[in-house]
């Protein structure tokens, strides 16, 4: 996935409205995950005794947005640079899959709050073009998870190199 310079000032500057208001719109996207996919919450121990009314107010949904947040941000960084951004990605989806055991499904349904996200952020003012060059990095992002997650599934896998 090679961006253009122009396609990169387009991802960044939608990332920056993102990034303007981080802790609200960081529980904001986990707010809409979880009200989507319920169960979901249970997959994060510091989240599974908090009900879902109680969850926005509180310091660990905070910390856990703002963290995924700024790993967006050292993508979306470095997308002129796409060897640094498949290095992050394959050490989120490490992190994903072997502290969390989160699944690729569950990076398919993100991917659908995502998109809902931004829309959301920028008031569906999005351009195509935009949303298009937002949906090729997001397909860099699965594409290397659906690589990692089934080296890791494979037995006797280690998710190291």
């Amino acid at each position: 996935m090679a961006l253009t310079t122009e396609e990169i000032k387009r991802v960044q500057t939608t990332w920056g409205k993102v990034m303007d208001d981080k802790s609200m719109n960081g529980v904001k996207l986990f707010m809409t995950f979880f009200n989507k996919y319920p169960s979901y919450k249970d997959l994060f121990p510091s989240f599974r005794n908090i009900t879902l009314d109680d969850l926005p107010d509180t310091r660990k949904l905070r910390v856990h947005a703002n963290g995924v947040l700024d790993a967006v941000s050292s993508i979306v960084e470095n997308l002129d640079d796409i060897e640094t951004v498949v290095i992050i990605l394959e050490a989120m989806a490490r992190r994903h899959y072997t502290r969390h055991g989160i699944q690729y499904k569950h990076m398919e349904e993100f991917e659908l709050v995502f998109f809902e996200f931004l829309c959301e952020v920028t008031e569906n003012q999005m351009p195509k073009e935009e949303l298009s060059t937002w949906k090729a990095v997001y397909g860099v992002l699965m594409d290397t998870f659906k690589k990692r997650w089934e080296e890791f599934s494979t037995p006797n896998a280690s998710g190291h190199e």
